[in-house]
């Protein structure tokens, strides 16, 4: 690491890192165009983003027609609206210019990471080997050069990392203005409504912040100004949707239906591929192939069948106990060590050896950087604790329904730079321990007098 460290400084940190960022933008827009032809995703978000471009309101999500929605909430599919709004819904140009600002999302969050890590004191050489592993290695290139253009989570990944840079360098100040607790409270509160997982880690860097930084008149005041702008922005939405739908949702239905597909029978006897698509075919209104549309026109619509589901689900979970706890288990294991099948998820032929070995390498780097986050922390870095809610809080729904690579998205390449950080660690130790048997020994007439000496090179 002390080499690359030596080559970083006679090119040029940020030089360096552009050029790798540079490099990842191009290899993603390449494998962009080839996964993609640039037609467009029909999934849910990206059929509500269309119907809000042609002025048809948050409506659509499961197929044309099919009404007024909740499903997406209401932020996740303004960016790609907007961009349906200049460009026309689903046309070429649109698919270009979406997967374009998706993939500079990806890479940017790359950079605001490092900057995040070179404020947590980890040396350059770490640094650019996360920087160019992230950027340039394609574990997930389908991911984030054509499925990220069709959600929100590359805008809420960047977000969520900019959030973390903002805390880290306002736990460095003597004192923090108060408008900046007001700025970090309102990302906070978007940041929840826009992605809820992301959000949470976000809250849980703020109230980190807020506990070692600020007393308890301040935890209050940020605490519920926080919750006062979620509240403010989340109203109209909620009187729209008890208008149309006549519930008042505050956020997204959307849970209901990946409750439903992570607790049931067949997550205990079949395989967990053929359960989770075959879940998903029979119960998701936008699989046009199952029932799922139909059931949720006869259960009285999209409230009504969602509210359905959650209903089955507890009551499952109530009658198997221990298969509940199993499956939530597996799903933690799973988020941090994706198994090979969800690379192909939806194919019909045996998983590829290619796949088995992405799954590998994620399951290496999420368990050495874990490891290394618990070394840090019990070495009382305690700033690494702001990188933890990150770690730790955005599994948390998902322990609920199931993991995607889509969903752990969030936490990928903080788990890179956690264990790039212990390797790093690891090899500055080997080379002090290789300096120190370098040490010639000399012969001392008095052997008491050198060893004072002696004792602080063992050191």
């Amino acid at each position: 690491m002390a080499y690359i460290s030596d080559w970083m400084g006679r090119i040029g940190e940020r030089r360096l890192i552009f050029v790798i960022l540079l490099t990842g933008f191009a290899l993603r827009l390449a494998a962009g165009l080839h996964y993609t032809h640039l037609v467009p995703l029909p999934v849910e978000n990206q059929l509500v983003a269309a119907s809000l471009a042609q002025h048809h309101g948050y409506a659509d999500a499961f197929r044309p027609g099919s009404g007024p929605t909740a499903h997406t909430g209401p932020l996740a599919p303004l960016p790609l609206a907007a961009i349906y709004a200049l460009f026309g819904a689903g046309t070429p140009l649109a698919q270009f210019v979406s997967m374009a600002i998706t993939i500079a999302c990806v890479l940017a969050s790359i950079y605001v990471l490092n900057a995040c890590f070179r404020e947590l004191g980890i040396g350059a050489g770490a640094r650019l080997a996360a920087v160019a592993f992230t950027a340039l290695m394609p574990i997930q290139l389908y991911l984030e050069s054509a499925e990220l253009a069709a959600w929100e989570v590359g805008y809420a990944t960047v977000a969520l990392y900019g959030i973390l840079l903002a805390a880290l360098k306002l736990d460095r100040r003597e004192s923090i203005p108060l408008m900046a607790w007001v700025g970090l409270a309102a990302a906070v509160a978007v940041l929840v409504l826009l992605s809820p997982a992301p959000g949470l880690g976000a809250a849980g860097i703020l109230g980190l912040l807020l506990l070692r930084r600020e007393g308890w008149p301040m935890r209050i005041f940020v605490a519920g100004l926080t919750l006062a702008i979620f509240v403010a922005i989340t109203t109209p939405w909620m009187l729209r949707n008890e208008r149309l739908l006549g519930a008042r949702i505050r956020t997204r239905t959307s849970f209901a239906y990946s409750f439903a597909v992570g607790f049931h029978d067949k997550q205990l006897t079949d395989g967990l591929r053929e359960a989770n698509t075959s879940r998903v075919i029979e119960i998701a209104p936008h699989h046009r192939s199952g029932p799922g549309y139909a059931r949720m026109k006869a259960a009285g619509g999209e409230v009504a069948y969602t509210r359905k589901l959650v209903a089955e689900t507890k009551r499952w979970i109530v009658n198997h106990p221990l298969g509940a706890a199993k499956i939530a288990l597996r799903n933690l294991w799973n988020y941090y060590c994706p198994p090979a099948w969800l690379w192909d998820r939806w194919s019909k032929t045996p998983v590829r050896p290619i796949s088995k070995i992405r799954a590998f390498l994620f399951a290496l780097i999420a368990l050495a950087g874990l490891v290394n986050l618990f070394r840090l922390l019990a070495l009382h870095q305690w700033r690494f604790l702001y990188p933890a809610s990150i770690a730790v809080l955005p599994a948390l729904p998902y322990i609920l329904t199931y993991p995607l690579l889509r969903y752990r998205y969030p936490v990928s390449s903080l788990l890179i730079f956690l264990a790039a950080a212990g390797a790093g660690a690891l090899w500055l130790r080997y080379r002090r321990r290789r300096q120190a048997d370098n040490v010639p020994v000399v012969c001392d007439p008095n052997p008491r007098q050198s060893l004072a000496p002696f004792s602080a090179v063992l050191a």
